[in-house]
């Protein structure tokens, strides 16, 4: 480890910043004498739950049922699209980088960004009360 930092330093210049602790939005914890490492993004969630006054809803104990059924035509087409575009990217992001667990709800709810529907929104929303509950999970 300090030969490869010794090296870096060499040709570029370079602060050691310490043991990584965050990256990209991504909580690192490390415990070396278990070999573990936890990625999660707690900062993330809280923020999109704030974003979206849904830091105190009820918690979901799933982020869509499989087979959750959202067609287009179902009921009006929602006003400002682009919250809907925004919450739906941001799962994305969770999705590939901490939470797998939200794929399939965010490939779903994806399917329907252009011209999405208020039940589209409406499941978003439940998406968003899974993540009140599962604010500190992630990948171990």
């Amino acid at each position: 480890m300090k030969a490869g930092k010794a090296v870096i330093s060499g040709k570029y210049k370079v602060r050691d910043l310490g043991k990584l602790k965050e990256f990209l939005g991504m909580r690192i914890e490390r415990n070396r004498a278990q070999r573990t490492l936890f990625l999660s993004s707690p900062g993330h969630t809280q923020a999109l739950l704030l974003k979206f006054n849904m830091k105190h809803a009820n918690h979901a104990k799933v982020p869509m049922f499989n087979g959750t059924a959202l067609m287009r035509g179902a009921s009006d087409a929602l006003v400002d699209p682009e919250p809907y575009a925004e919450l739906v990217g941001s799962l994305l992001y969770l999705a590939n980088t901490t939470r797998p667990d939200l794929a399939y709800a965010a490939g779903v709810m994806a399917r329907y960004m252009k011209d999405p529907e208020v039940h589209h929104w409406q499941a978003s929303k439940k998406v968003l009360r899974y993540l009140a509950g599962t604010k500190m999970a992630g990948l171990l």
